[in-house]
């Protein structure tokens, strides 16, 4: 056949089909694998319980053996109990007979403990009862010779108003006995002031009152000393209760009688504890 006489090629002969999508195999499809994995997880669960089971059994025959008297060498106390079983009560525990035997020790040793510091404990109480009756009587002691001291003050109070009588009236005795007690408390005074007052309660308190007062009289003897001087100079006459170093003199000795009412207070307890005289204001 000629070429010209050979008929056209058709257009149909170069089409090509879709290609469909391949379809995918039924063992990759996802509900076959969850499936498969799901078998495998249960698998792997049961070897494990099965290993398990294994080993505990194993641990129960060796400690079954060993308590029966197993090989040497097995010691019962090598093969730990299980953690869910407890030990008797009745059981008789080695490291609690050891404590036991330690407590009775310890008993013991308290015992002798107590017994050696019983020594001690009663030296130091004789020991502070001794101190206690030492400070007892240096109480007392100091508390005495403030007693003697207030004796002597009432003494130079009780003579000071018959020297001013005496004064008044021109009478030498009165100025010269004005001038003693003036002395006499000074000397009273500085006493005062050394005193030892640590044993007694309110031992410095007691003190300082009692300084006070002793120095506000001390300033009312001066004043009637120097109102006796100026009496007995001008002879008498024109010299007076009126004079101002007389109205001193009152005036010190008011603030006295108020410096000894705050003293007596305190020396009141004092006086009654220890047996001596219970001085009052005007007697000091």
């Amino acid at each position: 056949m000629a070429p010209d006489d050979r008929p056209a090629p058709s257009p149909y002969l170069d089409w090509e089909p879709e290609r469909l999508p391949a379809e995918t195999p039924a063992w990759r499809r996802a509900p076959v694998l969850i499936g498969v994995v799901a078998a495998l997880l249960v698998l792997a669960l049961l070897v494990l319980a099965l290993t398990g089971w294994l080993v505990v059994g194993r641990t129960d025959a060796g400690g079954a053996a060993a308590g029966s008297g197993g090989p040497a060498g097995t010691n019962q106390a090598d093969v730990a109990p299980p953690i869910w079983e407890s030990t008797p009560a009745d059981d008789t525990d080695p490291t609690l007979a050891t404590g036991d035997a330690a407590a009775d020790a310890g008993a013991q040793t308290d015992e002798e403990t107590g017994e050696q510091a019983e020594e001690p404990v009663a030296e130091q109480a004789e020991e502070q009862a001794e101190v206690q009756a030492g400070s007892g009587k240096e109480a007392r002691r100091q508390a005495r010779e403030l007693d003697v001291l207030l004796s002597s003050s009432n003494s130079s109070r009780s003579d000071l108003t018959e020297a001013i009588d005496e004064a008044v009236l021109c009478e030498r005795a009165g100025l010269d006995t004005i001038r003693d007690i003036t002395n006499a408390r000074r000397r009273q005074l500085t006493a005062a002031r050394r005193l030892t007052v640590s044993a007694l309660p309110d031992g410095a308190q007691l003190r300082d009152a009692l300084v006070t007062a002793l120095d506000a009289s001390y300033q009312a003897d001066l004043a009637f000393l120097s109102w006796a001087r100026k009496l007995a100079a001008d002879g008498c006459p024109g010299v007076g209760r009126d004079h101002r170093d007389y109205r001193r003199g009152l005036d010190w000795s008011k603030a006295a009688h108020e410096a000894k009412t705050r003293f007596v207070r305190t020396w009141r307890p004092v006086a009654k504890k220890y047996g001596l005289t219970v001085w009052k204001a005007r007697q000091i």
